[in-house]
């Protein structure tokens, strides 16, 4: 008889779980977590009554269960939003590179500053920015004092088809001078993502290798710029990465200069 009560009493207490079970949200982590609750409050409340016994294991291997659920319940949750606010960051619109692209090959026989100004207003129709990056080789200088014109201009051409192949297809490198480049980039987020194409331009060349330097490491010079911040037109970013970039060759030059007369002064003081 005592046993027949029990039973009836956890079969009550079981529809009555499930009835709450059906009014909580359970597809929210607080709700499930409400359900983990009796695992543990109701428990406490009758655990001192013996006839009470087989109730409380029940509720404690369900609020166990729930515990369980309500965890991954939230975690789940927690990279819902995650992966929304990622989205929200970086959203599908944004093309990663432009299909009419004005920097293309077709267009060469426009000046690079109006093909870039043309690239611009192609990016910042998607919200994005563009970048240039300036490049000073001190390679053609000495390809050409030791081998010539033509072999210093063959070893540029060359470095400037090895270099496209680390860019987009969108973005663009051009010889504008003897030694020295242009990398338009465009479709950019921000300034570091300008940094970050500048990174793998010279971790390529750290990695090339020009047979008419004989292995000898390709020595640069860089500058960057990036719209509006640095230049509200192309004219005026390829201006400033030039700037920058002469600045820093400048300084290399001093650099240079210093650790040399130090070490003649070095050789007379012995």
């Amino acid at each position: 008889m005592m046993t027949g009560q029990k039973n009836n009493r956890v079969k009550g207490l079981g529809r009555g779980i499930s009835t709450v079970m059906r009014a909580l949200d359970l597809k929210s982590w607080f709700g499930l977590c409400a359900l983990a609750g009796f695992g543990v409050v109701l428990p406490m409340l009758i655990s001192n009554n013996p006839e009470h016994e087989t109730v409380v294991r029940v509720l404690r291997a369900l609020g166990a269960a729930g515990f369980v659920v309500a965890m991954v319940a939230l975690i789940r949750s927690s990279g819902a939003v995650v992966g929304q606010e990622v989205s929200f960051v970086s959203p599908s619109s944004t093309p990663r590179t432009l299909v009419d692209n004005p920097l293309a090959a077709n267009g060469a026989g426009k000046p690079l500053a109006l093909r870039l100004d043309g690239a611009i207003e192609a990016s910042t129709e998607y919200g994005c920015s563009v970048g240039v990056l300036y490049y000073h080789l001190d390679a053609y200088r000495e390809i050409s004092r030791t081998q010539g014109v033509a072999a210093a201009e063959a070893a540029m051409d060359f470095v400037a088809g090895m270099l496209q192949m680390v860019l987009r297809d969108s973005d663009k490198i051009e010889r504008v001078e003897r030694g020295r480049f242009v990398v338009c980039v465009v479709l950019l987020k921000d300034r570091e993502a300008l940094l970050d194409v500048a990174r793998r331009v010279r971790k390529a060349m750290r990695h090339m290798r020009l047979e008419a330097l004989h292995g000898a490491p390709i020595v640069h010079d860089e500058g960057s710029a990036i719209y509006p911040v640095q230049g509200v037109h192309g004219a005026a970013l390829i201006a400033r990465a030039e700037t920058e970039c002469d600045a820093a060759h400048g300084r290399r030059l001093r650099e240079i200069a210093r650790v040399r007369k130090a070490t003649a002064e070095r050789r007379r003081a012995a």
